[in-house]
């Protein structure tokens, strides 16, 4: 499953309004629960001075997201610090439930296969991703588009949900910044929805061939999962769903469509 939500622009809602904002909810996931740090992704890193060899800070990505330079604290672009301005993307790529199901009954030594193929898969998509979607827009009412094929990414790695079940799932933080000719700018948001489906498609396709060349078996699925590993049973990925319980309860109660 691939989701998309936005942060800031008034969205105030749930571990997005954090006490340290959404830099220390992914912060105290990594340290808290024993997740590994986040990396930086993207061919706009060094433009911002970032190392991506070292991992994303509390502070700089806190600074980043307000539209800060993430060193010195300076004003990177118009707006920044102000409450309304879009700060960045929350892409969360999330795999069938029976590939977390596995995950957890796996021992440790024998884990590391799973959480490869996760993160090669997630890197695939997200490299397309900043091949279409790496463009700002300059003109009267933003009339031009320019594509710098550049974005500024941070990338969280999760094996639990929030109920603690097991879901390994990756949040990529797209920041709203883009440096072309050492100017910032924000981004056309517009492409990251525009190319949703399709960063989800190629998501799901090559976590499928990487599972299936590490052993599993694969069998395509018409609901949202897309497929599931062959076997799991499915009394154990419905003990394990405590989070898409709720949601779906939730929905019941608003006699929305799920």
């Amino acid at each position: 499953m691939m989701t998309i939500q936005k942060i800031g622009g008034g969205n105030a809602s749930g571990y997005y309004a954090h006490e340290n904002g959404f830099a220390g909810y992914l912060a105290k996931e990594s340290q808290g629960n024993g997740e590994p740090d986040g990396q930086w992704l993207g061919n706009t890193i060094s433009d911002f001075g970032l190392d991506s060899k070292l991992p994303p800070t509390v502070e700089q990505l806190s600074r980043l997201l307000s539209g800060f330079d993430a060193h010195s604290g300076k004003p990177l672009i118009r707006g920044a610090g102000k409450k309304d301005r879009v700060q960045a993307w929350d892409i969360c790529l999330s795999p069938p439930k029976s590939v977390s199901t596995v995950l957890a009954a796996l021992p440790d030594e024998k884990k590391c296969s799973v959480f490869a193929a996760q993160e090669q898969a997630v890197q695939r998509a997200l490299s397309f991703l900043e091949q279409v979607a790496g463009s700002y827009r300059i003109g009267h009412s933003g009339s031009e588009r320019v594509d710098t094929g550049k974005l500024l990414m941070a990338t969280f790695e999760h094996a639990t949900s929030r109920e603690n079940d097991p879901q390994l799932h990756h949040h990529c933080l797209l920041l709203n910044l883009n440096i072309d000719n050492g100017k910032t700018r924000s981004l056309d948001g517009s492409l990251i929805y525009k190319w949703g489906r399709t960063i989800g498609a190629i998501y799901h396709a090559e976590l499928a061939n990487n599972l299936k060349r590490i052993g599993y078996g694969i069998e395509a699925k018409g609901d949202r999962e897309v497929f599931e590993i062959v076997g799991v049973p499915d009394d154990l990925m419905s003990h394990w769903s405590k989070r898409t319980k709720q949601v779906e309860s939730t929905m019941d109660d608003m006699g929305a469509d799920k």
